[in-house]
Order: C-alpha cells, then sequence, then structure tokens
C-alpha cells in the first residue's frame, strides 16, 4: 500500500490493535482511503518517524519504505509473533516473512549456520538473530532496522 502521494509504501503483516484510537488524531490531518490498519500506520510513519513504534500495539512485522529519504524501516511486534528474515551485502538488501522467500532469490546459499544448530539441540529452539541459515538474520522481537543508503 502507498500514501496519497505514492512516496511512503508499506507490506505488513498483521494487526494493531489500538489502531482506531489512534486513527482518529490523524483524521483531520489525513483523508483515508481505507479503515486498514495498513494505511493508517503510513500516516503514522509520516508523523513519527520511527518512533511510531512507542505507539502500536498488536502483533504485527511490516516494512516502509520512504522514497524521498531512500529509507526502509522494518519493525516487529514486542514479543515477535510476525518473523522478519533479512540479508545484506554491497549489492543488494533482501527481506521476507519466511526464510524460503530469501532462499527463492537465490542470493543465499543454502548453508547451515553451525552456531544456530548448536542452540537448537541446545535449547530446542534457535534465538533471533540467528537462523539455521549462514548469512541469514531474525529481526529480534520488539526491534526495528533502518537501512538508508547502503547502511
Amino acid at each position: 500500500m502507498s500514501d496519497k502521494d505514492n512516496s511512503i509504501h508499506i507490506i505488513f503483516n498483521g494487526e494493531i490493535y489500538n489502531y482506531k484510537e489512534l486513527k482518529k488524531k490523524l483524521e483531520g490531518k489525513y483523508k483515508f482511503k481505507s479503515t486498514s490498519d495498513t494505511e493508517f500506520i503510513l500516516y503514522l510513519y509520516k508523523e513519527k518517524g520511527e518512533k511510531l513504534l512507542e505507539d502500536l500495539r498488536g502483533m504485527f512485522a511490516f516494512a516502509i519504505w520512504d522514497s524521498k529519504k531512500e529509507k526502509l524501516l522494518m519493525a516487529r511486534d514486542r514479543f515477535g509473533i510476525k518473523p522478519v528474515y533479512y540479508n545484506y551485502s554491497k549489492e543488494y538488501f533482501i527481506f521476507a516473512s519466511e526464510l524460503k522467500g530469501i532462499l527463492s532469490s537465490r542470493l543465499i546459499e543454502k548453508k547451515t549456520n553451525k552456531k544456530a544448530a548448536g542452540l537448537f539441540l541446545l535449547n530446542g529452539s534457535i534465538p533471533p538473530p540467528y537462523t539455521i541459515y549462514e548469512g541469514i538474520l531474525s529481526l529480534e522481537p520488539g526491534c526495528f532496522l533502518i537501512f538508508q543508503k547502503g547502511k
């Protein structure tokens, strides 16, 4: 989904529980095309930048591309219900909500991360930021990532 100016774009998975009450504060300033929490996040980002995360309650993962600032903001809910995986190099930044999304790009070699495998055997799970694949990271619960100008 994009904003009215087509300069800010969002990919969103989840649900924002308190978006209706937060949206009321923005309704006089912005004209909404939908009743979705997805569109609301775009305009809250316009108002607050990454500080929008302080207000959001829910289960979510999203990526916002701000074309004017050439900035990507990715975020994950506090409990980590919705996953976000990523990999970056000098040539690209790739992300997906499933590991197979990144692997299907064929940019990443499907190689087992030995440290992650050891953690799985020890704990029964792989804690973020690790994943079972070398080179693919998981955004930690309650965290956000900004990718801007190659960094």
